[in-house]
C-alpha cells in the first residue's frame, strides 16, 4: 500500500500515530490499541499496516510516560 499523508498532518498517516502515541496518546481506544489501529482511524480504513515481529519476543513499550 502508499503511504498515505494529508497537508493538515505534515507528514503521513503512520508517522502521525507514532508521534501521537510518544506524545502519551497511544492508546486509541482505551483498549491497548497500537499504532496500527490508528493509522486505519486516520486513513477511514484505506491504510492498514501491519507489524510482525518473531513470537519470541514478547510485546514491549517503545515508550513509557515519565
Amino acid at each position: 500500500q502508499f503511504s498515505l499523508e494529508h497537508a493538515d498532518w505534515g507528514n503521513g498517516a503512520f508517522t502521525k500515530a507514532l508521534v501521537e502515541g510518544l506524545e502519551g496518546e497511544a492508546d486509541y481506544t482505551e483498549d491497548g490499541t497500537n499504532i496500527a489501529e490508528r493509522v486505519k482511524m486516520l486513513t477511514g480504513g484505506e491504510q492498514t499496516p501491519t507489524m510482525s515481529k518473531p513470537q519470541t519476543i514478547p510485546d514491549f513499550p517503545l515508550a513509557v510516560p515519565g
